[in-house]
């Protein structure tokens, strides 16, 4: 039994191990054949990717060019713009040059005056000595020869010597000097009338339309006197809260706004124009209204002051001037906008400061601030340029700029030739075509004002004509009474109390005419 089952037990045994060997060279056979697919599988994997390479590296081939063919197209376009720019750019250049050569020459030339006229004025220095010398030993000879021949008081002698001699000298340096201003006039009135014409010839500005407050129209009669109310009351709170005056007009059914405060004048006029487009008007509704007016007023105001810095190109504009500025859109002068005239000015001052050479934002800078004491001197005392000039300058702006607004008006005299140009600038904005209009008061009383200097000069004025619409003055003297040295100084004092007295654009031209008659009878 045991044999049997040591037997059987063998059996299985070898059997197993039959199974595993078989098993074993299956497995075998299985690795081996995987082995042999695994291989296939990477000859493909590898010979596609070669080819794979090869269709990439065609491609990148074919992008490389028609990318290198686009860059080639694009580069020549490319080159021949930039050759055409260094075109007009040489032509500029060349433009720059002879215009620079231009100027050289024209500065060539002033400076050649210049010298010329001060070697005149040294030879006429040095003529004067002689003549005086040739004169001193003229009186010795004489006064030798009239001790030699006479018996004379010689005190007496020596006074009317001296006063002789003094004429003759006062009468020779006074032809001389004449002669040399005249000169030296005509050359410099060209060389300004050359600067001028080069600057107004490069303006270019719209021309403002604008002539003072606009007056409210109303629809109609019944809109007019909902919007007054009951005994006047809204249109009196209105006042009271704006700080108006508004005066009706019945019969065409409009409004005026008057006032001391141009700013507001403007805050009245929106507040009455908005208030006739409701449907309600209460105490309540008006004082709302007020001040939303008021505010967006105000930030229209800020906006229009930092625009016109802007349109100039100026920079470090304090935040108060701006708002100043701003606040001139609602000034008017011989309802001319003044908002609009100093941005012109600006304008004109730096484009005659870039003709001299001098600092081009310099001129601007003064120009736009100029007339910036209109927008105050309603409420603070004292000439408008003054005003303008301590109100820049507490806020940083430089002396010089300060000086220019100061001076435009002779209030301080002109003293840089930037205050002469914003003088210049000022007098060409106001003088031009169409930017004043003057009231019949306005002209009777610049009239009434030239007259009544005419006549603090009547004891030696003979007669006097005002000609051209007050802007020119002929004045005529007796020339036994007035010699032409005298002359020459009363034309400058007409011309001063002139500039003291009278507010006007432009120039007002004086000459003084010396009256002679001379008769004589034939018998």
């Amino acid at each position: 039994m045991i044999h049997l089952i040591i037997i059987g037990l063998c059996g299985l045994l070898a059997g197993l191990i039959l199974a595993l060997i078989a098993d074993y060279s299956e497995n075998r056979k299985l690795i081996q054949k995987t082995k042999t697919e695994a291989n296939i599988i990477v000859q493909e994997a590898e010979d596609r990717e070669e080819a794979l390479f090869q269709k990439t590296d065609e491609r990148f081939s074919h992008y490389k060019k028609s990318v290198l063919s686009r860059f080639e197209k694009e580069r020549e376009i490319y080159e021949k713009s930039l050759r055409e720019l260094q075109g007009r750019v040489d032509v500029q250049n060349h433009q720059l040059r002879l215009k620079k050569r231009e100027q050289d020459s024209i500065f060539s030339k002033i400076a050649e005056e210049i010298g010329q006229l001060k070697n005149s004025h040294r030879t006429l220095i040095n003529q004067i000595k002689t003549l005086n010398s040739q004169i001193k030993k003229e009186k010795a000879d004489l006064i030798d020869a009239l001790r030699n021949s006479f018996t004379f008081n010689l005190p007496e002698l020596k006074i009317q010597m001296k006063k002789q001699l003094e004429e003759k000298c006062l009468e020779t340096a006074f032809e001389k000097a004449t002669a040399w201003e005249k000169t030296t006039r005509q050359n410099l009135q060209k060389q300004a009338l050359f600067y001028l014409n080069a600057g107004l010839n490069r303006f270019q500005k719209n021309y403002c339309p604008e002539r003072g407050v606009e007056p409210v129209l109303f629809q109609s009669k019944s809109l007019m006197r909902k919007i007054v109310g009951p005994n006047r009351s809204h249109l009196n709170q209105l006042e009271k809260e704006c700080g108006v005056d508004i005066v009706l007009h019945e019969a065409e059914s409009y409004a005026s706004i008057y006032g001391i405060d141009p700013v507001r004048r403007e805050l009245g006029r929106i507040t009455l124009k908005k208030l006739s487009k409701k449907k309600h008007i209460t105490p309540h509704t008006i004082k709302t209204l007020v001040k939303t007016c008021k505010k967006d007023l105000f930030r229209k105001i800020e906006k229009d002051g930092k625009a016109i810095g802007l349109r100039l190109g100026l920079r470090n504009i304090p935040k108060q001037i701006q708002n100043m500025m701003g606040a001139l859109r609602y000034r008017y002068s011989f309802a001319q906008n003044q908002h609009f005239h100093c941005e012109e000015v600006g304008w004109l001052c730096g484009m005659l400061s870039a003709e001299l050479n001098l600092p081009l934002f310099d001129g601007r800078r003064a120009g736009f601030l100029h007339d910036i004491g209109k927008a105050m001197d309603h409420a603070v005392e004292g000439n408008h340029a003054v005003i303008g000039a301590d109100f820049i300058s507490r806020y940083g702006e430089k002396d010089h700029i300060a000086h220019a607004v100061r001076a435009h008006h002779h209030d301080e005299p002109p003293s840089t030739i930037l205050a002469w140009l914003v003088i210049s600038a000022d007098a060409i904005s106001g003088s031009r075509p169409g930017a004043r209009r003057f009231t019949e008061h306005s002209y009777a009383r610049k009239l009434a004002t030239l007259e009544r200097i005419i006549d603090s000069f009547k004891n030696i004025i003979e007669d006097a004509y005002i000609m051209n619409a007050g802007r020119e003055m002929r004045v005529i003297v007796n020339n036994t009474k007035v010699t032409d040295q005298k002359a020459l100084d009363l034309s400058k004092d007409i011309a001063r109390e002139i500039e003291q007295q009278c507010s006007y654009p432009g120039l007002i031209k004086v000459t003084v005419v010396r009256h002679s008659e001379v008769a004589a009878i034939a018998h």
